[in-house]
């Protein structure tokens, strides 16, 4: 970290205790600081619990549930798009998009039946379209699956079934 510090006098010690903190909602973990901890509690064993958590907060991984290869509008970050602000790269297909209403794809939520985990990539099917979408996230909650995935226009409605590896899922808005 000193070697970032270059226009300020700044001082670092370590900090001594737990690496994590459980908030109450998801504003909560957003607005708290992100702290790298020096000390045998910053465990990758860890990873799990926080995938989990990750998830059933709705928040993206960028390289998982979002990249380079989406526009903000297909996910829960449309709160921060700005549609009076012109003059940017990728300005036209997003008032494209505003003024048509929707997107052909959003991200949502999913509760599947079973305590299996889901690939990445597996596809979402739904009567209407049988190619509906993909799983981009998925973690056991109990006595199901909780996942993440890109559904089509056809059916991101809350509470839609769909099929994900012949298994029952019910759409959810994100966050949960």
């Amino acid at each position: 970290l000193e070697r970032y510090a270059v226009m300020d006098d700044v001082t670092f010690e370590p900090i001594v205790g737990p690496a994590h903190q459980i908030w109450e909602n998801p504003v909560e973990a957003w607005r708290a600081p992100i702290l790298e901890g020096l000390n045998d509690h910053s465990r990758d064993d860890r990873e799990p619990q926080v995938e989990h958590m990750r998830i059933r907060a709705g928040f993206l991984r960028y390289g998982v549930d979002v990249g380079e290869e989406n526009f903000p509008f297909e996910t829960p970050l449309t709160q921060f798009l700005d549609y009076g602000k012109g003059c940017y790269v990728g300005q036209e297909p997003v008032f494209r998009v505003h003024a048509q209403g929707n997107s052909a794809k959003t991200l949502r939520g999913l509760v599947v039946d079973g305590q299996a985990p889901l690939a990445h990539g597996v596809q979402i099917k739904h009567p209407a379209k049988e190619n509906a979408g993909f799983v981009t996230s998925s973690v056991i909650d109990g006595d199901t699956t909780l996942a993440m995935g890109y559904l089509h226009r056809t059916c991101w409605t809350p509470g839609e079934n769909v099929e994900i590896d012949g298994r029952r899922a019910v759409v959810h808005e994100l966050p949960w």
